[in-house]
């Protein structure tokens, strides 16, 4: 069984949630990532190199290692939306009798 979520909007906010992360992966200090959406979403974008036709496939990859290697746990804290969802899967994988981790007990 796999279940899946899609960030239908504000992908960058969502990788921006743990922003010591996400500045150690875009080689930058924590600090120059801006707080504001609009200027988040281009700054994100641009670094993972996601407005370049050139390099839109290698940074879709890039980002997808970054996902696959994140700590799931600032994003379940620091995200109400992400929270939500995860506390949803926890709550049918029970009912279910299936395993899913309780990544805020580790």
């Amino acid at each position: 069984m796999t279940v899946f979520g899609v960030a239908d909007r504000n992908m960058e906010w969502w990788l921006a949630v743990d922003r010591n992360a996400l500045a150690r992966e875009l080689n930058c200090r924590a600090e120059e990532i801006p707080a504001d959406e609009p200027h988040l979403s281009r700054f994100v974008k641009r670094r993972f190199g996601l407005t370049d036709r050139d390099t839109r496939d290698e940074g879709k990859e890039r980002v997808c290692r970054y996902v696959l290697q994140a700590s799931l746990r600032p994003w379940i804290q620091d995200s109400r939306s992400f929270e939500d969802f995860y506390e949803g899967a926890r709550r049918w994988a029970l009912r279910n009798a299936c395993t899913l981790p309780n990544e805020l007990a580790t």
